[in-house]
This record gives C-alpha cells, structure tokens and sequence, in this order.
C-alpha cells in the first residue's frame, strides 16, 4: 500500500489481524487436507456511509450474498450493487448445489492452494487476485508463528 496514509496501513493490517489471517490460516489447513478443493474470496465493494471511510467493513456482504439490498442502507442500491448481488446469491446457490462457487458474470473463480492463495475479488468488477494483501498476511503470519 505504498501510497497510503500510515494511518490508512495501520487500519488495513489490524482488519486483516481480525478477520482475514484467520480465515487464511484455517483455508490453507483445509486445503492441506486435500478432501476438497477451497475457494477464497474477498468483498471489496466500498460502503458509500462516511464518505467511503469505511470502505468494505465486515458482514457488508451479508445483503449482497442473499440479494437484499432493498434492506440495507449500507449500499448506494446502484445498477452495479445490484448486479454484484445478483452475481453473488447466484454464486453462493451454485456452490450450494455443486461445491464449486460461480456465475456467468464472474471470471473462472480457481480453488486456492497454499502456493497462490487464489482469491475471488468481488467489487462492481469482479476479479481473481493471486495473494491479494501479501505483505499483511506474511505479517501475521510471522507474528502467529504459522509457516508461509
């Protein structure tokens, strides 16, 4: 994140310290396992509340994941909140009927395995990052004492 404030790098590697390393650390045990495959993904769809200073806070997903932004204030109700929620449930009910999470509005969502950390980057433009927030994540994980 280099041109981000130290406060904006600070927030971003505590988040990740709260949620995101421990969702890695427990997707990379699983996927060790090798019973079946495991798919990442990572919402980045910014509230537009406070200006956007939130950014995409835990559980923003939730009305999106189940197609119900008429409930929530948490999003603009934009054509492409709205297409992103249709993506998602869509995804979500594929995964739930097949094991394998997907749309035809989404790219080939990759299982992720240890050496890529395939994740599924869900925004108004939904894409597969390889090892999205590297640097947090080798943080943590040092600070955890869990191998990289």
């Amino acid at each position: 994140m280099p041109d981000a404030t130290p406060a904006r790098r600070l927030i971003a590697t505590l988040t990740d310290g709260q949620f995101r390393i421990r969702s890695l650390v427990m997707s990379e045990c699983k996927a060790k396992q090798g019973a079946a495959p495991v798919w990442m993904y990572s919402f980045a769809l910014k509230t537009p509340l406070f200006d956007g200073r939130l950014g995409a806070p835990h559980a923003i997903d939730v009305p999106f994941t189940f197609d119900t932004l008429e409930f929530t204030n948490a999003t603009d109700r934009s054509a492409g909140a709205h297409a992103l929620a249709s993506t998602m449930s869509g995804a979500w009910a594929n995964f739930a009927r097949t094991g394998v999470p997907g749309h035809a509005s989404l790219p080939a969502w990759p299982a992720s395995t240890r050496d890529d950390r395939a994740t599924m980057v869900l925004d108004v433009d939904c894409r597969v990052a390889r090892d999205p927030g590297r640097e947090t994540r080798a943080l943590w994980q040092e600070i955890a004492g869990v191998p990289q």
